[in-house]
């Protein structure tokens, strides 16, 4: 093509470009949060209940914390809290339970191992009402990167609210 000609329909397709986003309305994203965080403004997060095959002792305390870190850059809460001091409105509970489907001989070139991660959770008033629950599966190949996706999608359905 000849440097005339590679000009003449550079200028064609952004003419074209142009007028197709000329007409182009602007977009907005918003998400309003799924409770009211103005009345539920802070939350305890309890011990993480975790149960499942391949899963040690102490596992759940790094998962609280990660929770509550994740809870604490993103949600609505104000507040975030892992002690029962008193100093919050909601309780978060999570339980997590991991599964893993491997092949009993030990074979370091394997990649078929998968890990199965189901979470229930529940957010309630110190009286034990409840606010909000929800479920989710997730599995992968490494089991902290899978109960880490758990704990990441649940930390983001508390997302605060925002309008873009």
């Amino acid at each position: 093509m000849s440097r005339g000609k590679a000009l003449r329909w550079l200028l064609a397709v952004t003419a074209a470009a142009g007028l197709t986003l000329g007409g182009c309305t602007a977009v907005t994203f918003s998400h309003e949060g799924v409770i009211d965080f103005a009345q539920f403004p802070s939350v305890y997060v309890q011990p993480i209940v975790i149960s499942g095959r391949g899963i040690f002792d102490g596992y759940s305390q790094g998962l609280q914390d990660d929770l509550a870190r994740e809870l604490r850059e993103r949600s609505g809460f104000a507040g975030v809290t892992l002690q029962p001091n008193g100093n919050y409105v909601t309780v978060l509970s999570v339980e997590l339970y991991v599964d893993e489907d491997y092949d009993s001989g030990f074979d370091e070139n394997d990649t078929d191992d998968r890990f199965y991660v189901e979470a229930a959770w529940h957010l309630r008033t110190l009286e034990g009402n409840l606010i909000d629950d929800g479920s989710l599966s997730v599995e992968g190949d490494y089991i902290d990167s899978t109960t880490q996706e758990a704990i990441g999608e649940i930390a983001h359905h508390y997302l605060r609210p925002y309008r873009l």
